[in-house]
């Protein structure tokens, strides 16, 4: 029997709890709720292990987020349970178990009262995408999309959109981020502005692509340097070099810029088509020299082709050899059999 004493502690920590929560001190929630676990049962229990649940999601701590959600489904049914089976979904998902959490997303939405259809069939999606059954995933996102009082059809339709592309269906994915960026109030217009910018591109619409490449630095995207270098590579193709290498030096100073090795490599592709090899030469040595550029041999093969319009010939043999993989090319007095027809093209062209 719980004395008054014991009963007051016990409402004084659930006040906490509950004040940790709405502050979002995750920590002091499931310390707080720790000391209280084995003093509820029933609803107050449930509702205990729902809110030590979150807090441990929001911990990114997903495999004891599920222990939570676990022993909440353990408790008698009640109005909550879909929502718990939801929940469970999202740890599982966010822990990669995507079969799992597809389970758990299906027995919520089999639940009676459940109020989150739209939301757990948007997730299965997720997982199958993540998955790879880009397919599966479509057919989610349009059932999500056709629930009543469906909230977030700009993320359903972004969503759609990269299912597409994954699929190489590009005009079904350049429709759904058309689509996903009319959409009102979408809170995340700037990346389907630049996910349609990147897929015009492939689709050779370059001046559209630059276009919606712009409207997504209006709209605030969180990666300007990806945008940037997304119209760098439109200007290239259309053939101003002198748009693409302002774009591709806005990129490099922009936030970002997740893959700046690539970015200087396509700078010194400007540079080489322009003739200006000196240029060239500064940015794939650049490119070569930043951290997990993976164009290693097409930097090297530039380089040659600029050390020989150079007239550089020991430097053209020194770079070509490196593109063969030849990393001991400055004291290796041969060439290396793969680079012999090569050097000797070289020199033949020097020579006319």
């Amino acid at each position: 029997m719980t004395t008054d004493d014991e009963f007051g502690t016990i409402q004084e920590l659930a006040q906490l709890v509950d004040e940790a929560y709405d502050e979002q001190r995750w920590d002091d929630v499931i310390r707080h709720s720790d000391q209280l676990t084995g003093h509820l049962e029933g609803n107050a229990l449930r509702s205990l292990l729902q809110l030590r649940g979150h807090a441990f999601e929001h911990k990114g701590e997903h495999a004891r987020a599920r222990q939570c959600y676990e022993a909440v489904l353990k408790l008698p049914a009640d109005e909550s349970t879909g929502d718990t089976w939801y929940a469970l979904g999202n740890a599982y998902c966010e822990s990669g178990d995507h079969d799992k959490a597809l389970e758990s997303y299906s027995k919520a939405l089999d639940t009676p009262g459940f109020t989150q259809p739209g939301m757990a069939l948007e997730n299965m999606g997720v997982a199958l995408f993540r998955k790879g059954g880009y397919a599966a995933a479509i057919e989610h996102f349009q059932r999500a999309l056709d629930t009543p009082g469906c909230e977030g059809a700009g993320s359903l339709w972004c969503a759609m959109g990269d299912a597409h592309a994954e699929l190489g269906e590009i005009a079904a994915a350049i429709e759904c981020y058309e689509t996903a960026a009319a959409a009102p109030g979408y809170a995340d217009r700037g990346t389907a502005c630049f996910n349609l910018g990147h897929t015009l591109n492939k689709a050779g619409d370059y001046d559209r692509a630059i276009e919606s490449c712009h409207k997504a630095l209006e709209a605030g995207y969180d990666s300007p340097g990806r945008a940037w270098q997304n119209m760098g590579i439109s200007y290239g193709r259309k053939g101003d070099l002198h748009k693409a290498i302002d774009c591709y030096r806005e990129a490099l100073r922009a936030p970002g810029c997740d893959n700046a090795g690539t970015v200087w490599f396509n700078m010194g592709a400007c540079h080489l088509e322009q003739g200006d090899y000196d240029q060239a030469i500064e940015c794939n040595l650049k490119a070569l020299d930043t951290p997990g550029f993976q164009h290693e041999t097409d930097a090297w093969n530039n380089l040659g082709t600029c050390y020989h319009r150079k007239g550089n010939l020991a430097k053209t043999k020194e770079c070509y050899a490196k593109a063969d993989g030849d990393t001991n090319a400055k004291t290796n007095p041969s060439p290396a059999p793969g680079i012999l027809s090569r050097i000797i093209s070289t020199l033949r062209n020097w020579l006319r």
